[in-house]
């Protein structure tokens, strides 16, 4: 896995502003984390080779790495294995992550994986977002949102625009056929206060498989009834 995510980073240079050393320490945390995540004993992806899940997996999250704000304080809402949180956490010590999962399980494991791999700027809640959202520690104290592949735009909005400072940032880490979603979410992004700012499409080295990553500015205070009890913002988005 090690080599082939080297060779997938040489083709597409996510750690330009990173010396050789940083590069490497990181790549050998991100070689520790694969090796806990295919030995967890439950099912944590449904990629199982190495070659593909150093691209698929650990070359996406990269993508974001340097869109981090400097000492930006980030949450990864359904971090599941740790993707993005656990991975982006490696590659930016200046950051400090709260890794969110609603599955006790999961929150086990990211806590296992980041005491083993010496990550000390990661903290794991075992929580939906719908209630944290709600706890006065956490909502509008975060820089960044990260979310990968965790639920339609007009759903995601509810679950993550709460937990951001005016001015902070939701990543979305989405596939290619954005479009749609971004249209249902018009009005979700209105109620909660949020602005897309730049919706960028780019291809997986390698595999080629498309991606699209957006991004939406916090511009105020989300009402305070934001988000909604467990399950409703699914059952009934915005």
């Amino acid at each position: 896995m090690l080599d082939f995510l080297r060779k997938a980073l040489a083709e597409n240079d996510i750690f330009a502003e990173a010396s050789s050393d940083e590069r490497e320490r990181c790549l050998a945390l991100l070689q520790q984390h694969w090796l806990l995540v295919k030995n967890a004993g439950f099912n944590l992806t449904a990629i199982s080779e190495d070659d593909e899940a150093a691209v698929k997996h650990y070359w996406d999250c990269l993508f974001i790495a340097q869109k981090l704000p400097e000492n930006a304080r980030c949450l990864d809402i359904g971090s599941g294995a740790g993707f993005p949180g656990l991975v982006l956490a490696a590659a930016r010590p200046d950051t400090k992550w709260l890794l969110l999962d609603s599955l006790n399980k999961r929150c086990e494991f990211l806590k296992r994986a980041a005491r083993e791999m010496g990550l000390k700027n990661v903290e794991v809640m075992h929580s939906r977002a719908e209630e944290a959202g709600q706890n006065k520690k956490f909502r509008e104290s975060f820089d960044i949102v990260a979310a990968r592949a965790v639920t339609a735009m007009p759903v995601l909005a509810e679950l993550t625009l709460p937990f951001l400072k005016k001015g902070g940032l939701l990543l979305a880490m989405k596939g290619p056929a954005l479009a749609e979603e971004l249209a249902e979410a018009q009005n979700a992004l209105k109620v909660l206060q949020g602005k897309v700012i730049s919706s960028q499409e780019y291809c997986l080295p390698v595999f080629g498989d498309g991606r699209t990553l957006c991004t939406v500015e916090k511009t105020g205070s989300c009402p305070t009834k934001y988000p909604r009890r467990a399950g409703t913002p699914k059952s009934d988005p915005l």
